[in-house]
Parts: C-alpha cells; structure tokens; sequence
C-alpha cells in the first residue's frame, strides 16, 4: 500500500512540473519589480505545495498503519486476557468439584466391610418367634389378644391352617403375604387399642414373617 501511493505522488508531481515549465515557457513578460522595503507574508510555491501534500498523504498513510497496527495488538491483548479468565474459571469449577468429591467421601468415612453389612442385617432384623409365642413341635401360634378381634379372624385360620402344613416354600410365602396383610389392618385399628398392645400385636407378626426363613425344625425358635 505504501508503494502505490508514494508511486501515486511521484506521478503527480511529475505532472505538476511539466505544466508549470510548459507555463513559464510561454511567459512573455518578467514579473514586475518589488521595492526592497516591501515585506510578503510566507506563502509555499505550487512545487512545494505539492511536495508538502504528498509528505502529509504519506506521514497520514503511516499513521494509520500504525493506528491500525496497535488497535490488533490491543486485541490480541484482550483477546488473551479472554481465554486466560476462561480457563481460570474452568480450573476452578473442577477444582471445586474435586474439594467437594473429597469432603463428601469425609463424611461417609470408610466403606463397611461384608462383614459388617452383614452384622447390621443382623441387628436389624426383627427377633424370631420364642418359645411361648410359638409351638414348633405342635405347630401352633399364641396369638396376642389383639387378634381375637373378628376382623383378623380368616387371616388368623389361614396362617394356623399353613403352619400346621408348613414344608413347602410356597407355604412360607403364602404366610408372609398374609401377616403383611395383617398389619395393614392392624395399622388401621391404631387408634382403637392401647399403645402397648400395638407394639406387640406388630412385633409377633414381624417374628412370624421372619420365622418364615427359616425351615422347620431349624432351631425353630429363640428360647429367652
């Protein structure tokens, strides 16, 4: 760019001066006489306007570029500035999920063992039926009071009928089903009894499910 344009002044001023001599050669007259003690203000030649237009064009041409030139540099600059903020927050939102990974594995602490899984399976499951809720030699249940009522009455028989029976695993499930039925029921009648005949009505039928695990005659019941 700078090349066609001093080639473009250069050309112009070739011009300028042809004419000016062309001009000066048809002259037919010298400029009149001014008196010594006359005084002129400054004022350029056409030669020297022209050069002076040129330098100007140029010095204008090279200030651009330069303009030009900073403005990318300065958005090179902001530009880096961008991805150095884009990565920093990248870096911190998985260096925060890495904190936050560590502190929650804090609170769990260490993973429990088989083991002890199978300890707290242990503690939590219910007891199994004693020796007075349950007859094993004769099959027979001790139902609490609270099953005499008339509304437990068919379960209560289907349960004694099974037990009775019991030997098949079909049987076991069926006694489960029905004793989860039960306390549905039971859960329903809440309000009608003492707390503490809840509690127990409940735990029997907890035992009873979980004597169902258990094959006949497998140490059939807890002795307390």
């Amino acid at each position: 760019m700078k090349a066609t344009v001093f080639t473009s002044v250069l050309v112009l001023v070739a011009l300028v001066s042809t004419h000016i001599v062309n001009a000066q050669s048809h002259a037919t007259s010298p400029p009149p006489a001014t008196s010594a003690a006359t005084f002129y203000d400054h004022a350029s030649t056409l030669e020297e306007g022209l050069f002076r237009g040129g330098a100007d064009l140029m010095r204008s041409v090279g200030e651009a570029n330069y303009n030009n030139a900073l403005a990318a540099i300065h958005g090179q600059e902001a530009y880096s500035d961008y991805l150095d903020n884009r990565l920093k927050a990248a870096t911190t939102y998985f260096d925060l999920r890495q904190i936050n990974r560590e502190r929650r594995a804090e609170e769990r602490g260490q993973r429990p063992t088989t083991e002890t899984l199978a300890r707290l399976a242990r503690d939590r499951a219910p007891d199994r039926l004693a020796a007075h809720q349950f007859d094993a030699t004769g099959a027979r249940l001790a139902w609490p009071s609270v099953f005499n009522d008339p509304v437990f009455a068919a379960n209560r028989e289907a349960i004694d009928v099974l037990m009775e029976h019991r030997g098949a695993t079909t049987e076991s499930q069926e006694v489960q089903r029905i004793a989860s039925t039960m306390t549905e029921n039971l859960r329903g009648r809440v309000h009608e009894m003492k707390p503490m005949e809840y509690v127990q009505a409940k735990r029997f039928l907890s035992s009873l499910q979980y004597e169902m695990n258990f094959a006949p005659g497998m140490t059939a019941v807890a002795l307390r």
